[in-house]
């Protein structure tokens, strides 16, 4: 991947293909149920990436590869999925929207705590901050408003947005070499413990597969999963994981866009200015250059 000054571009491609699976998901959700969706979705993702292996440099496991496949595959997969699967029973889906929109907040701490190349400027956290009221304005407009008060529901949407940006500044530290290797064994272990789940909540596995579900499962494993989630691996590795954890703000812009253009649903104002507040706060964000980038100096990683 040619480097370009900032990652912005990057961002805009691995935001659209995870907004897009909102749309996906609304077609294929009709007629599957959530853990056998989830695990059809990894599981179709899973030989895109193999064949995407075999290409580049071949099928070949090291030591740092299968670690980088656990702990990715924890923090960026099973772990926070089985989470937010027990806090939506809890608190109502707004709030864990809300709630985990402070994933880039969260990674954006984490990376300055631990990354010795990464700091946090108060102009980064004013647009952090600022991206974070743009996600409220969108969720809060949604109409689905209700509010549980749950505290169990909040912390788990909490573990979360950490667990998210965990990951984001692991693979940031670990640079992985081989992205869509790791990003094989990252969505291998989902769909396993997904399916797994399945099977125990007694979800029914007879699906009337038309062409409409059957196009929804394979773009949601092959565009939204297989490519953003090696993608992501290769972006994160070469920007700062503060920038790079910015795209997750635009994922609900993508995906109010592609509902009101597909699925005839209606834009609000709230909508429509929370958007513009994100796509403002991610382009400020993204071009903004530490002092540390403008210096060319990188001390690397703890």
């Amino acid at each position: 991947m040619t480097r370009l000054r900032n990652p912005l571009p990057y961002l805009i491609a691995i935001s659209f293909m995870w907004g897009s699976a909102y749309l996906f998901l609304k077609i294929a959700s009709v007629e599957i149920p959530p853990l056998l969706l989830a695990a059809l979705r990894a599981a179709v993702a899973v030989p895109v990436l193999v064949i995407i292996c075999i290409m580049q440099s071949g099928f070949v496991l090291t030591k740092a590869s299968l670690r980088d496949m656990l702990v990715i595959g924890t923090l960026n997969g099973w772990l926070p999925n089985a989470l937010a699967s027990y806090a939506i029973t809890m608190i109502s889906s707004s709030e864990a929207g809300v709630l985990q929109a402070t994933t880039p907040i969260i990674t954006a701490m984490l990376a300055a705590s631990l990354l010795r190349d990464e700091t946090l400027s108060v102009k980064a956290g004013l647009c952090l901050a600022g991206g974070f009221v743009g996600v409220v304005l969108i969720v809060a407009s949604s109409g689905n408003t209700g509010a549980s008060g749950s505290l169990t529901g909040y912390v788990l949407m909490m573990g979360v947005a950490a667990s998210f940006g965990a990951g984001a500044v692991y693979a940031r530290w670990a640079k992985p070499r081989a992205p869509a290797l790791v990003a094989f064994g990252q969505l291998a272990v989902a769909a396993s413990v997904a399916l797994g789940a399945s099977f125990a909540a007694g979800e029914s596995w007879d699906i009337e597969w038309s062409g409409k579900v059957l196009f929804a499962v394979l773009m949601l494993g092959a565009f939204c999963t297989a490519l953003p989630a090696m993608l992501f691996l290769v972006v994160i590795s070469r920007y700062q994981a503060a920038k790079v954890g910015a795209a997750s703000f635009l994922q609900p812009v993508w995906a109010i866009l592609l509902g009101f253009l597909f699925l005839a649903e209606r834009i609000s104002l709230p909508q429509f200015v929370g958007a513009a507040v994100i796509i403002a706060a991610v382009f400020v964000i993204t071009m903004h250059r530490s002092r540390k980038e403008l210096g060319g100096s990188v001390k690397g990683n703890v």
